[in-house]
């Protein structure tokens, strides 16, 4: 999709605007540029330089089979070109500036340097053009403004769009779940203060290690800060919560006991599916617990009924 929308966009607007007698430039106003944004922000850098590069090639080819004949001597090889070098030069930009988003402005840079570039390339290529002239430059300046405001503003309203819509857990997505004003760690503060203080140690220490191993440490984090949201269940029955009172525990069956401690991750798969968490943060929640005996009770039992 992220290649055959802009060609088929291309094609529908060359035939209006091509031959360019008037000197507008208005096929080089298409954001191709976005498609190719969006896909860096979802699967990274490579994909989306050679989804450009396709993008630029087919649209030029959309140019030449325009009302089908061979228009390189109604388009002429330097509007191909400038096709080419516009589309590619473009997107390349575009996936450069937001490789590594991690925050929705960065489209906005993003759209800055992709109208950068589209001027650039529509400079070089003017400067060669027999029949440039002076009244040209102000239509290439307002093309390439254009193009890179539209690039960068339906670059971040489809990638947050298509994150919505198909539950894909973007940088954008984890670095919003990782604000401590987060409802569920709101809650979480409020009502199991010394859980939360130990979620923010745990995610302080995954965080350093998966920068060692290379993992994902943004998505650690902010797994680690939801993985014991369970505890908001029953969070005096976790012992850095009873600050020193009373432990309900001593008046419950030790097979109880266990019981709710073991309760509590699927006490946080339901908070996860009632917060809509992302799939990839929610999975903390059951793999940092085992399947097997809670031991401290075990061996309580054990002391009663050996």
């Amino acid at each position: 999709l992220a290649i055959a929308v802009p060609v088929f966009l291309m094609k529908v607007l060359l035939p209006f605007v091509l031959p360019d007698e008037e000197r507008h430039f208005l096929s080089y106003l298409m954001p191709v540029a976005a498609s190719s944004m969006v896909l860096a922000g979802f699967v990274g850098a490579e994909v989306a330089l050679l989804s450009a590069a396709s993008v630029a090639l087919l649209s030029a080819f959309a140019a030449l089979l325009l009302l089908d004949v061979t228009v390189v001597g109604i388009v002429g090889t330097l509007d191909l070109a400038r096709i080419v070098l516009v589309c590619g030069a473009g997107g390349a930009a575009g996936v450069f500036a937001v490789r590594n988003a991690d925050r929705l402005s960065q489209f906005t840079l993003g759209g800055f340097f992709v109208g950068a570039s589209v001027l650039v390339m529509l400079l070089a290529t003017w400067l060669i053009d027999p029949g440039r002239e002076l009244r040209d430059f102000p239509w290439i300046l307002l093309v390439a403004v254009g193009n890179g405001a539209l690039s960068g503003f339906l670059g971040a309203g489809i990638f947050v769009t298509l994150g919505s819509m198909f539950g894909v857990t973007t940088r954008l997505h984890l670095l919003e779940m990782s604000q401590l004003s987060q409802p569920l760690l709101v809650r979480l503060q409020d009502e199991a203060p010394s859980t939360f203080q130990h979620s923010v140690i745990v995610a302080s220490l995954a965080e350093k290690g998966a920068h060692v191993i290379g993992a994902d440490v943004l998505l650690t984090r902010v797994g680690c800060y939801y993985h014991d949201i369970g505890k908001l269940a029953r969070p005096g029955f976790f012992i850095e919560n009873q600050l020193g009172g009373d432990n309900p525990h001593d008046a419950l069956d030790p097979a109880d006991s266990a019981r709710i401690i073991a309760d509590h991750v699927e006490d946080g798969l339901n908070l996860a599916r009632q917060y809509m968490l992302p799939a990839k943060v929610a999975q903390f929640i059951p793999e940092h617990h085992g399947t097997r005996t809670v031991t401290y009770f075990y061996r309580r039992a054990v002391e009663e009924d050996p």
